[in-house]
């Protein structure tokens, strides 16, 4: 059985979710269980289009979320080119485009103490 017809016997939509194909699948298989007065060869025929449908889309590539403009609302863009131009310099090498020579800022209230009191 082809992944198309197990999404087909499913009823569910050719993009859809691991979770979206279980779910189909329960509701299915509920009506047409051999124990609830169903037929046997149906519910394997079932099964089966379940096992094909889960599998493809396993094997479906998850999409890829960029999340640049989330680092860039939240100032994590910055912090992480600083900690780069940090590693390079220590490293000897030339600082990444955009970093400034300035450490990056506390990242908790002790290490605010900590530093205040050194000085």
């Amino acid at each position: 059985m082809d992944g198309t017809s197990a999404r087909t016997t499913l009823g569910v939509a050719p993009n859809a979710s691991e979770a979206d194909i279980k779910a189909a699948y329960r509701a299915l298989a509920k009506a047409v269980h051999p124990d609830r007065g169903g037929d046997a060869a149906r519910f394997d025929q079932l099964t089966r289009a379940y096992e094909c449908a889960l599998a493809e889309a396993r094997r479906r590539p998850e999409p890829t979320v960029d999340v640049r403009p989330a680092l860039r609302r939240t100032g994590w863009a910055r912090t992480a080119v600083t900690a780069a131009a940090h590693a390079a310099s220590v490293a000897g090498g030339r600082r990444p485009a955009g970093s400034s020579t300035r450490p990056a800022s506390p990242s908790t209230f002790a290490e605010h103490l900590r530093r205040a009191t050194a000085a």
